[in-house]
C-alpha cells in the first residue's frame, strides 16, 4: 500500500521522481496498528518536496554528439 503525502492508495506511477522528498517504509505491526488489514503487507509512505514562498530555479540538461570520422 502508498501513502503518498498522507492520502492513502496514491500510485508510484503519478509522481515525478524529482518531486520526492523522502521514502519510508512500515513493516508488520507498525503499519497493521495504522493502517489495519490494507497494511497487513508493509505501507510505503512517500513525502514529496513541498512549494515555498522562495523563488527557485532549477536548469536540466542534455547534450548528446555524434560525428562520421574522415579517413
Amino acid at each position: 500500500m502508498y501513502v503518498v503525502n498522507g492520502v492513502p492508495g496514491g500510485s508510484m506511477l503519478n509522481i515525478n521522481q524529482n518531486d520526492i522528498a523522502s521514502i519510508d517504509v512500515l513493516q508488520g505491526g507498525a503499519a497493521s496498528a495504522i493502517y489495519g488489514t490494507r497494511g497487513a503487507n508493509g505501507v510505503i509512505l512517500i513525502t514529496t518536496k513541498k512549494g515555498t514562498n522562495e523563488p527557485q530555479v532549477l536548469f536540466d540538461s542534455y547534450l548528446s554528439l555524434d560525428y562520421i570520422p574522415i579517413s
